[in-house]
């Protein structure tokens, strides 16, 4: 189990830097729990693959214990600004006269932690472990490990909102939209402007101005204003007889879109709620007043925030 779970990390930048690194801490359970690397240990992957972990053998763990002390080394070493994930391994765990670990475990994830769960061993010991996991985050192993499949976890694990300045607080952070990153980063300023600055300011956060494309952005980006309408990322290239409507990204808008749009009426766009969850694109001047929102991509394994 072991090596396997070593050779895992191997499509991975092991390290310190700031930057494209994942840091490794190692913990073994038993009957007895030893914290044989901290998060500040390795600063490759080779030395992490030499670190020699002794199989316990017991008949019982103190899964409990072993979490407990991984949370502490997260308190102690962690970074800000990084993803905290708790790889639970197993060859075979019985809880014997310990404590229960779910406690321990859910108050890791309350904490924006992740659980990653590879157990070795079918069965109702399986079941046991399958409990603690986050979602999406439990392998069946007792085939043996498939690194591609814990890589992609990593990745997923990896994907956050970033940080506006030194993300002291939450409220230093792009908002997840519905709370899942992959939904994309939100900022909502509460005051308004003409469209210039709005992408201004965007710009000035690292950010664009939103470009909803489909309605699940379109959801997403009213958050901010759902009545009077927001700027969005989408203007005029043309003129009003040859109007040529482009995202900021130099995308041509969809005719879904472009259809909602008269260019006589100016070469911004403004997104707005209509009625509940419908919504409609119009155009208007661009020195017009309104709110914005911004939008950043998440930081991922391929999209690293610093």
């Amino acid at each position: 189990m072991v090596p396997q779970v070593k050779y895992a990390f191997k499509a991975m930048t092991l390290g310190q830097a700031e930057k494209y690194q994942t840091r490794v801490g190692v913990i073994s359970y038993g009957n007895n729990i030893t914290e044989f690397a901290r998060l500040t240990t390795f600063s490759s992957f080779d030395q992490f693959y030499q670190q020699n972990v002794p199989w316990s053998g017991a008949e019982c763990s103190d899964l409990k214990g072993a979490i407990d002390l991984a949370r502490d080394g997260f308190e102690r070493d962690h970074k800000v600004n990084r993803k905290k994930l708790l790889i639970i391994a197993s060859g075979g765990y019985r809880q014997g006269s310990y404590e229960n670990p779910k406690s321990s475990a859910d108050t890791f994830k309350t904490n924006q932690g992740t659980i990653m769960v590879l157990t070795f061993e079918a069965g109702v010991a399986s079941n046991d472990l399958r409990q603690l996991a986050s979602p999406s985050y439990f392998l069946d192993a007792s085939n043996g490990i498939q690194p591609d499949k814990i890589y992609n976890m990593f990745c997923q694990a990896n994907c956050f909102c970033p940080c506006i300045s030194n993300c002291s607080s939450e409220a230093d952070r792009w908002i997840a939209s519905g709370g899942d990153p992959n939904n994309g980063c939100y900022l909502y300023p509460t005051t308004g402007g003409i469209q210039y600055l709005a992408e201004v300011m965007c710009s000035k956060n690292s950010g664009t101005l939103a470009m909803p494309k489909n309605s699940g952005d379109c959801l997403s980006v009213l958050n901010a204003d759902k009545t009077n309408g927001i700027w969005i990322g989408l203007q005029n290239k043309g003129n009003v007889l040859q109007p040529d409507w482009r995202w900021l990204d130099g995308t041509a808008a969809t005719p879904d879109i472009t259809s909602q749009l008269n260019a006589a009426n100016g070469n911004c766009t403004v997104l707005a709620s209509t009625n509940g969850f419908a919504y409609a694109y119009s155009a208007t001047d661009c020195n017009n007043y309104k709110c914005w929102s911004c939008y950043i991509a998440p930081c991922s394994s391929t999209n690293y925030c610093g």
